[in-house]
């Protein structure tokens, strides 16, 4: 996750344009465990999502 924060989302932040969504897909084993660890630090911008593969499908569909 500090990978991710440091990088990625620090990245992901910076664009201009911020008119898009990611999902970072999680097996469903670590699903839980990862939700936990994101409660417990600052909230994500709303189109930076982390989800099972059921997850992120809807997160597409309905945005």
């Amino acid at each position: 996750m500090d990978i991710f924060r440091r990088y990625t989302l620090n990245c992901l932040k910076t664009q201009t344009n911020q008119d898009f969504l990611t999902v970072v897909k999680l097996s469903k084993e670590s699903g839980e465990l990862m939700q936990e660890i994101l409660a417990e630090q600052e909230p994500l911008p709303a189109n930076i999502r982390f989800g099972t593969h059921i997850e992120s499908v809807r997160a597409t569909r309905f945005g």
